[in-house]
């Protein structure tokens, strides 16, 4: 049976060594703890960040994480959310888990008035949830002002993902 749930902190430790692996199994060595500390590191504080997981008979198949920021532009207040972590077992793959885990996070977006979500990924993967390359513009502009470009918790690269066609790009909500 799977279970589609927001994770706990008594899952933390359990969840980062999930994601390290399957993003370590696609590509090269990940280590999370170290690319990511202000969010994975043992001692990181509550960054406000959700992390939805599929679970299945006690054991984690999928993560999706979703982080709500906001900055001030010209006198208004920007709601967004940055998608990041989408990982998903190599062998639960195929099962629809990831598509469950990124409708949760953009349901939950809707409820809470974001104004836009962003992510940096690969587009046959995310264009089905309307993400596509117009939104790029408004995720660089995000990117410019928070201070990073590929807003997507973990900085998406060439370096990081050989040989997949990347793109950051920006859901309004």
């Amino acid at each position: 049976m799977v279970e589609f749930i927001k994770a706990d902190r008594s899952q933390k430790a359990d969840m980062i060594d999930f994601i390290t692996y399957v993003f370590s199994y696609d590509h090269e060595p990940h280590e999370f703890k170290r690319l990511v500390p202000k969010v994975y590191a043992d001692d990181a504080e509550d960054t406000g960040m959700t992390h939805y997981m599929a679970v299945e008979d006690g054991r984690i198949k999928a993560v999706v994480s979703h982080r709500v920021m906001e900055e001030k532009i010209g006198g208004e207040i920007l709601h967004y959310g940055l998608i990041g972590a989408v990982s998903v077992h190599p062998y639960a793959r195929g099962k629809g888990y990831m598509k469950t885990l990124i409708n949760m996070a953009m349901a939950d977006a809707r409820r809470d008035g974001m104004d836009v979500l962003v992510l940096g990924g690969q587009r046959q993967r995310y264009g089905y949830f309307g993400f596509n390359a117009a939104g790029i513009a408004l995720a660089i502009f995000i990117g410019a002002i928070i201070g990073f470009f590929l807003p997507a918790g973990l900085a998406h690269s060439p370096k990081v993902h050989k040989g997949f066609d990347l793109y950051s790009a920006a859901l309004p909500i």
